[in-house]
């Protein structure tokens, strides 16, 4: 997977919000937020509604391993007491830390390696189900992270009140990519959060871009979700992709490159890179640190953003 272009990027410009406000008026809560880019001085104004908010509040929260433990368990326990096993013969399961422990008697070594991986199967899938369930994935038997895919298209209707804003703010004839940057460059002037790293244990460290917006603060990869997310309400056939490296994410976004646009080629594609993390403003195709050294050595991956 090829990189394309490197960009030469000035000395930044630090994002500068100067102004944020929200407030509940009937069923909804309105938000007002002023900023300062390179560009001028800039104000959005949009409500959201608050059942809405409620849901995105309740949908996604720390996760709770010990509550997906006992699920899986639960799981296996019920399917243990369906087994076929022979006249006489008893399997029962006990839970431990971390797992539960398979005690049988009467039940030869074969069939009871059988009976393992039956169990555990049914295991894995309770886990799966719970996971997801919840706007997760499994990195492994003990790592999950929030499911960036899932989370960015369900707020794509979600976000078509900011997306509408923003169009109207930005008025008829603004072009794409200044589009782009605009809602770049909101996002960068929101605070920055250093929230845990996104590969941990619980999933902690991630706000959806309701919690970006009410909380007004986000780390990186919230960030990206809400750009993904309000990208896709403005413009429904924009091929969007996650991009990592290690300890930072962006968006790619399916845009011709520009002769100073940093870029990949994925899956046949060229996706233009966007980082809406902050605290300084940076433009579309730009790149800058740790995060640009890790691409040119190809240290990353991606994962698409379905329509």
């Amino acid at each position: 997977m090829p990189v394309f272009a490197l960009v030469l990027i000035s000395l930044p410009a630090w994002a500068q919000q100067t102004y944020f406000n929200s407030k509940d008026v009937g069923n909804a809560r309105l938000f007002e937020y002023k900023w300062r880019d390179p560009d001028g001085d800039h104000a959005l104004r949009f409500g959201l509604s608050l059942a809405d908010i409620a849901q995105a509040e309740s949908e996604f929260q720390p996760f709770d391993n010990t509550a997906a433990q006992t699920v899986a368990f639960n799981a296996v326990q019920s399917k243990a007491k369906t087994l076929s096993v022979p006249n006489g013969a008893e399997v029962e399961v006990a839970r431990k830390i971390g797992g539960y422990d398979i005690r049988a008697r009467g039940v030869e070594a074969p069939q009871m390696q059988q009976i393992a991986d039956n169990l555990k199967v049914v295991r894995d899938q309770a886990l799966e189900d719970y996971v997801a369930s919840r706007f997760y994935s499994r990195i492994d038997d003990t790592h999950i992270m929030p499911d960036h895919r899932r989370i960015a298209k369900r707020y794509v209707p979600a976000m078509a009140p900011v997306a509408q804003a923003m169009s109207a703010a930005l008025g008829p004839n603004a072009d794409q990519r200044a589009t782009i940057n605009y809602v770049m460059h909101f996002l960068q002037s929101i605070p920055y959060d250093q929230l845990e790293n996104r590969y941990t244990s619980n999933g902690a460290g991630f706000e959806t871009p309701y919690t970006i917006l009410s909380g007004n603060k986000g780390d990186c990869d919230s960030k990206s979700v809400a750009l993904a997310a309000t990208l896709r309400a403005m413009f429904p056939t924009l091929k969007l992709t996650m991009v990592y490296v290690p300890e930072h994410a962006f968006v790619g976004i399916g845009l011709p490159q520009g002769s100073a646009d940093y870029a990949l080629r994925l899956g046949g594609d060229v996706f233009v890179l966007a980082d809406p993390t902050g605290p300084d403003f940076m433009n579309l195709g730009e790149v800058a640190g740790r995060a640009l050294d890790a691409l040119n050595n190809g240290k990353f991956s991606y994962q698409e953003i379905p329509f």
